[in-house]
């Protein structure tokens, strides 16, 4: 029975799981440094926790990512792949300016 009270919202009960992948512009390694990976995934698990989703796993490859993100039956894949990607960027770009 927990399972779901869990996933129960305010008018039913479901799952949406998703396996989000995109690339680098032209398939640039960006993300050949291991702690530019680390921060990514930092960032990700952020992401989700403020935009109430949860990130099930999440891997950084130097050209490309992959997600799989269970999200409320109510909100659209895309929507969570644009608040993902959106805030990831932002921080990143914020993070890497405090670096100059």
């Amino acid at each position: 029975m927990t399972l779901y009270q869990d996933n129960a919202y305010k008018h039913g009960i479901g799952w949406s799981i998703w396996h989000p992948e995109w690339n680098t512009k032209y398939r640039y390694k960006i993300f050949k440094d291991e702690e530019l990976q680390m921060l990514c995934g930092i960032f990700f698990r952020e992401a989700a926790k403020r935009y109430k989703f949860h990130l099930e796993d999440s891997e950084v490859q130097t050209d490309h990512v992959h997600l799989l993100v269970h999200i409320r039956p109510s909100m659209s894949p895309a929507k969570a792949v644009n608040l993902i990607k959106g805030y990831t960027s932002r921080v990143m770009f914020l993070q890497a300016g405090n670096n100059l």
